[in-house]
């Protein structure tokens, strides 16, 4: 029977050099999205069919925590990033479940390049301070981890 995990265990990391990965702080949750744009031509010689490359939008939401350890990203450097236009490393994937024998990257992992389009803070009467963010990819992007 196929073992389940739990969102907790899906992960979104980021690094302006490729090393030094760092987690989005406090996550209460997040999703990807895959589109891409078919085009269709019928001639009288045939149909043909041509894909552009698929475009992955990554999202999510969190608490503004400070005082954060050295493996988090604050909501303001997510800001800075969007705002520089800084092109990032990531890796979304789920961390293993050894529980479940569900190793790291089995269930989700992506792997590439892109930037933060979207970082936006809310701050609420008698409420914590809340952020959504947003990141897009661009060029090609590995869906198969390595393990």
């Amino acid at each position: 029977m196929p073992q389940e995990i739990k969102g907790t265990l899906v992960t979104m990391w980021l690094s302006e050099t490729n090393s030094n990965y760092k987690t989005i702080v406090c996550e209460d949750s997040s999703q990807s999205s895959t589109t891409s744009n078919i085009t269709t031509t019928k001639t009288k010689c045939g149909t043909y069919t041509a894909s552009d490359t698929p475009e992955i939008t990554i999202s999510g939401s969190g608490v503004a925590g400070g005082n954060l350890d050295a493996n988090q990203v604050s909501f303001k450097q997510l800001q800075a990033w969007a705002a520089a236009g800084t092109l990032l490393w990531f890796i979304r994937r789920n961390e293993a479940n050894v529980a479940a024998s569900i190793i790291a990257g089995e269930i989700v992992y992506l792997d590439g390049q892109g930037y933060i389009t979207e970082a936006t803070e809310t701050s609420a009467e008698g409420d914590v301070v809340k952020f959504n963010w947003s990141f897009t990819t661009t060029g090609t992007v590995d869906n198969t981890a390595d393990s």
